[in-house]
């Protein structure tokens, strides 16, 4: 979104108006003014950025991407409602500003309006057809719906490409990569979560553990935020390369000057994604992995890195653009956060009753996730359910979350409501009252579960149709909790209740569960990684194979060489 804004300010001919405004000592004029919010809101500091633009729309009220930015600052800043109330007042300002429908839409998937979001992406599409970013969102957030199709989530994809990749590919260019199959191979990483986040849960064992003997690695950081993971990872590679503003043409210039063999891309349309670039083929190999539950719909992509239980065999092939390659065992490698809180004892001990909770994203919890949920609680009459998202719970979310169980007929006192807590120690510590976890379905969760499964608190997942409903089934393959795996709800429902019924089996597995997901493929990071080096191996032998020295030869013989 801030990239679009600066796009369209720097398109603008005229500033915002000759009034000015009172920073840093200096009269500045509003465009200025603006400018000025634009780079502190990059820079992090968005106090700084929401009181310049309150300022602004003092002097001008109709300054539509100031309102546009002031919403997005709210909402980072965790002000749901004001931010609501912001972006509405930047359309009315200007209908005809796209970064605003775009903004509505995040907001409104961000209370769980699933349908209402998607119209306003769509809303954004209309209005700047080449809007890259609301399209992916668009395609990311039709996963939450339980009605939507593969075979159209699909299509959807499709139409991306054709609208962002078709009129790149006549420009594609050869690569000029030696074509020897047993040199080390140069592999990149592109991803904007190289920090604390949950992709950095699944990355950081692998860059940490590469043969560097084998494989050269580079990451390319989409992001401008650094914290102690970020400086971890950069030290465990041997390049790392901030390119947030990079335009698509010079990145991809860029990985193409670096030489990279296999380009591995972890965001998928997960926001701050680079699949533009990535539709410029800047590597000879190009892989999609573990940020995003589903195909890219890009021909550059050439595989997606995924496994048997997530995407069995002869199922979902014809899901997909790209080839998949199915790792042995999970897909994933999980890395324990450092220094957790132990597990706890049995909650339900000390509380006499049984607590389940999600800490997935909200926008996970549907209608059929709320009927199933609040049947095992009608089962289980002193049984209460915890719910815990990643965004702050306003009081229209909560009173939102709390109307959708009552229309199952359920109490409130029933539920409970916890808010984002301040630290990531805090959230390993509220899974000491959990007693199960129940996942959500169509769209399961990945981080979640392991932390859970990590924190003694074993899962309840629904299988579904394809990966964003299969993750939870692979994960818990890997444990070794099978059983935790349902085929369709009434089994689901069964399962829960059965578990909450035997607390002494629930006692025991908190106390074992900590060293069994130690003691599985799931956290076994030195493996996995070879594995997944051999699997890099082969798709460059395949590769060399399929174009013995042709790209290099042709340029070498252009060059004269």
């Amino acid at each position: 979104m801030l990239r679009s804004l600066k796009r369209k300010q720097a398109k603008k001919k005229t500033g915002l108006g000759q009034k000015t405004i009172r920073s840093a000592s200096q009269n500045l004029p509003l465009a200025q003014a603006y400018q000025l919010a634009l780079k502190h809101f990059a820079a992090g500091q968005l106090l700084v950025a929401e009181d310049i633009c309150r300022r602004i729309v003092s002097l001008d009220p109709g300054q539509a991407e100031t309102y546009c930015l002031s919403a997005v600052v709210a909402r980072l800043l965790g002000k749901e409602d004001e931010g609501l109330a912001l972006i509405k007042k930047a359309i009315l300002a200007d209908p005809a500003l796209a970064e605003a429908h775009y903004n509505l839409g995040i907001i409104l998937v961000m209370r769980g309006l699933i349908e209402e979001a998607l119209a306003s992406f769509a809303q954004a599409l209309a209005l700047k057809p080449d809007y890259a970013e609301a399209y992916s969102n668009k395609l990311l957030v039709s996963h939450y719906l339980p009605s939507a199709a593969p075979a159209e989530i699909k299509a959807e994809h499709l139409g991306f490409a054709a609208r962002f990749e078709a009129p790149l590919k006549p420009l594609w260019l050869a690569h000029a990569n030696a074509r020897y199959p047993e040199r080390r191979l140069k592999i990149g990483y592109l991803s904007p979560d190289f920090c604390q986040h949950s992709v950095a849960f699944f990355i950081e064992p692998i860059l940490a553990h590469h043969d560097r003997a084998q494989v050269e690695i580079f990451c390319y950081y989409n992001h401008t935020f650094q914290d102690a993971v970020t400086r971890r990872i950069m030290d465990s590679v041997d390049h790392f390369l901030p390119c947030r503003e990079m335009p698509d043409d010079q990145l991809a210039a860029r990985i193409r000057a670096d030489g990279i063999d296999i380009l591995v891309d972890l965001a998928g349309h997960f926001s701050d994604n680079r699949l533009p670039m990535l539709a410029r083929k800047p590597a000879p190999i190009q892989v999609t992995w573990i940020g995003y539950p589903n195909t890219t719909g890009l021909t550059a992509i050439d595989y997606r890195l995924t496994d048997a239980q997530a995407d069995p065999e002869g199922k979902t092939e014809q899901w997909h653009s790209e080839t998949l390659v199915r790792l042995p065992g999970c897909f994933l490698c999980y890395a324990p956060p450092d220094n957790s809180p132990d597990v706890s004892a049995l909650p339900a001990g000390k509380a006499g009753r049984i607590t389940f909770a999600s800490f997935n994203n909200l926008t996970k919890i549907n209608a059929q996730v709320v009927r199933v949920w609040a049947e095992i609680l009608h089962r289980l009459p002193t049984a209460r359910l915890l719910i815990k998202g990643s965004i702050a719970i306003d009081q229209n979310l909560q009173e939102r979350v709390l109307q959708m169980f009552a229309e199952q007929g359920l109490a409130r006192d029933r539920l409970a409501l916890a808010q984002r807590t301040a630290s990531f120690s805090e959230h390993l510590e509220l899974y000491g009252e959990v007693d199960i976890a129940l996942d959500t379905f169509p769209y399961n969760g990945a981080t979640t579960t392991c932390e859970a499964l990590w924190m003694g608190v074993p899962v309840v997942a629904l299988a579904g149709e394809a990966h964003a409903g299969r993750v939870g089934v692979s994960l818990l393959s890997a444990a070794g909790l099978g059983e935790m795996i349902a085929a369709d709800e009434e089994e689901y429902l069964r399962i829960a209740v059965q578990l909450a019924t035997d607390q002494l089996r629930l006692a025991e597995l908190r106390k074992t569960m900590r060293a069994r997901l130690r003691n599985s493929p799931l956290t076994e990071a030195r493996g996995f990684t070879r594995t997944l080096e051999k699997e890099y191996r082969a798709m460059w032998r395949r590769f060399c194979e399929q174009n013995p020295g042709g790209a290099a030869a042709k340029i070498a013989s252009e060059l004269g060489g």
